[in-house]
């Protein structure tokens, strides 16, 4: 923030702090808002999968072929 809010603060327009200060608060209550949401809507999202009998069985079979590869590639690592 220190090397992005300068470029906005204007020394003829009043104190230097308060400008500092003023559009750190906006960033900060930008960021607060947009990543609140974010985390509002994985959660919910994150409830409603956990709930699914599909996707369990989905992330199963991704897990199990992700360790498969693991463990390919390191049997294939000891060949070498």
């Amino acid at each position: 923030m220190l090397a992005f809010i300068p470029q906005f603060v204007d020394p003829l327009r009043g104190g230097v702090l308060a400008q500092f200060l003023l559009l750190g608060g906006v960033i900060a209550l930008g960021g607060l808002l947009v990543n609140g949401a974010v985390g509002v809507f994985a959660g919910g999202v994150g409830r409603a999968l956990a709930g699914s009998a599909v996707f369990q069985r989905w992330l199963s079979r991704v897990s199990a072929a992700i360790f498969a590869g693991l463990a390919l590639r390191l049997a294939l690592m000891e060949r070498n």
